[in-house]
């Protein structure tokens, strides 16, 4: 009688991370608008309203917007006519905003697949939350996110764990300059 063995070979290679979904009260509005160079963006526009103001005794309505333009690496305001011909515009690096969501969903993928974040974020056995978006600027022109840039916070939480890992991402070049920020080594580095 032939006998047969199945032999199973099982390696752990470590659990999959879980992140749950996001929900659409934490994240930034969607953009208003999106232009793109290619595959990348060029130009978001984040917020908009009207307003009438006097101008030379006569009432003039405006659409005023505001967003960033990545080929310009500078920030905008905008005013607009009723007839859609720009009345005023201005690029500045010291222009900041807050991002889209669009924007948002690739710093998270940015984050996501950082080798240093994914090593901590691997260490996690709960589901992971992301959120962030706030702004973040250094001091000088030799850091990465420098004025111009648009380098936002991200950081990932659990139910057991309500900061795993703070990071910024620059999504002008799609990087994670600071997979672990921390503010107070921030500080020490500025004061030297």
């Amino acid at each position: 009688m032939k006998q047969f063995y199945i032999i199973l070979f099982w390696v752990n290679s470590g659990f999959a991370v879980e992140f749950l979904p996001h929900s659409q009260a934490d994240l930034p509005a969607p953009a208003l608008q999106i232009s793109y160079a290619g595959s990348e963006f060029e130009e978001v526009l984040v917020n908009e309203w009207k307003d009438v103001v006097m101008i030379d005794g006569i009432k003039r309505q405006f659409l005023y917007q505001q967003g960033y333009n990545y080929k310009k690496k500078e920030g905008f305001s905008r005013t607009v006519n009723s007839d859609g011909s720009v009345y005023h515009q201005k690029y500045s690096v010291d222009h900041s905003t807050m991002v889209s969501q669009e924007e948002m969903m690739v710093a998270f993928e940015v984050f996501k697949n950082n080798p240093e974040v994914k090593n901590i974020l691997s260490k996690e056995t709960l589901p992971i939350s992301l959120y962030g978006g706030f702004s973040f600027n250094d001091k000088k022109k030799d850091e990465p996110c420098y004025k111009g840039n648009r380098c936002v916070h991200i950081m990932a939480s659990s139910e057991s764990n309500s900061l795993i890992v703070n990071s910024i991402v620059k999504l002008n070049d799609k990087t994670v300059p600071y997979p672990v920020f921390d503010m107070k080594e921030l500080k020490k580095r500025d004061e030297k």
